[in-house]
């Protein structure tokens, strides 16, 4: 990915970009198949999960609050409602 997160991160933080960011950066993909303008919303939701200190939560809610506000900046980034967001991730589970 061509930008980064800030490099003053502790050790928890690089490992919960990790653990999540291919699961994330996936589903953005399936809303916004341009690859440039995914990177650029995954940095962005890493950026500010981090800045909301969401990190500091029990690892089982951990990948709830990265994917909701992964879905806030989606929708604001490319001008999709949140509910169809929601429906283009779960379309997946119908099939």
């Amino acid at each position: 990915m061509s930008n980064s997160i800030d490099s003053n991160l502790s050790y928890d933080s690089n490992y919960i970009y990790d653990k999540y960011s291919a699961l994330l950066y996936g589903i953005i993909l399936k809303i916004s198949p341009n690859e440039k303008e995914a990177d650029s919303i995954l940095i962005k939701s890493f950026n500010a999960f981090f800045l909301q200190k969401l990190y500091d939560v029990h690892e089982k809610v951990i990948f709830l609050d990265l994917l909701k506000i992964t879905i806030k900046i989606t929708s604001e980034h490319i001008n999709i409602s949140k509910q169809d967001i929601g429906k283009i991730i779960l379309k997946d589970f119908h099939q």
